[in-house]
């Protein structure tokens, strides 16, 4: 029966189901690319990326607990489970601003003092309550005070360069336990009473105006040293007193060479 149809009818049926199967390819390109776009947004919505540079550490968080240690690089993550926290690691230089102390002898001072810090253990920092540099602050000026404490004004000014080393020692291993490395201690400034600073500026110049004198007691002390040798000398030889005599007078003269030495005569 359907041989028997006419040709042009099978020709407009075989029309009409390529049109139909060209129409359904571009619905499903279209579909694919929309699944695609949506699994791209969910993707970047639930997986976040952190860039820890060189000069930073991190630490990772899954669910509410530490898991690891990250080192410089990419690092993804599920933002819903995980979270990553990022610490500077590069040297910082910690100032400790003048605060008034009492020496041994009851002077109180004000010293300021600078140090350099470096954190190098993430974990026992975070486990702090209180952040480690506020905490390193008070471990340094609490050895500062036992180390002025225990020194004398004088004292203090003699051995200046003592005192950093003894706070770094005392100060290096509590650092230690906060997960910092602690480089150096330096006492930057040192600061007296009004009354103090006049009273060493006496000191000083009564110093100086000492050494002055004692300079000027050694030359005189020179000077006759060396007239009582010259006179030691011509009382040993007296033809050095009319040597110098000859020296002294810048004329010509004719020498008299007799029994009782030589005697300088003007030329006539």
């Amino acid at each position: 029966m359907r041989d028997n149809l006419p040709r042009f009818y099978h020709a407009g049926q075989r029309d009409s189901e390529q049109k139909l199967q060209g129409g359904k390819m571009p619905d499903i390109l279209i579909l694919a690319l929309i699944i695609f776009v949506l699994t791209w947004i969910l993707y970047a919505a639930i997986v976040k990326k952190q860039i820890i540079f060189d000069f930073q550490k991190g630490l990772k968080y899954k669910k509410g607990r530490l898991t690891k240690q990250l080192e410089p690089g990419m690092h993804r993550y599920i933002s819903r489970k995980c979270f990553i926290q990022v610490f500077d690691v590069r040297p910082k230089l910690l100032t400790i601003t003048g605060q008034e102390i009492l020496s041994s002898d009851g002077v109180a001072l004000r010293i300021s003092v600078v140090a350099q810090c470096q954190l190098v253990d993430l974990i026992k920092a975070v486990s702090l309550a209180t952040p480690h540099e506020e905490m390193l602050h008070v471990f340094i000026q609490l050895a500062l005070r036992d180390v002025v404490s225990s020194l004398s004004v004088e004292n203090l000014l003699a051995k200046k360069g003592e005192i950093d080393v003894k706070v770094l020692e005392k100060t290096i291993t509590q650092a230690e336990s906060l997960g910092l490395k602690l480089s150096f201690v330096k006492v930057k400034d040192i600061s007296f009473p009004g009354e103090l600073k006049t009273a060493f500026s006496q000191v000083a110049r009564a110093r100086q105006e000492a050494l002055a004198t004692l300079e000027k007691a050694r030359g005189e002390q020179a000077a006759l040293r060396a007239l009582a040798n010259s006179a030691n000398a011509i009382k040993k030889n007296p033809s050095l007193l009319y040597l110098r005599m000859l020296q002294s007078t810048g004329n010509t003269l004719v020498m008299n060479v007799g029994a009782e030495g030589v005697v300088p005569v003007k030329k006539k």
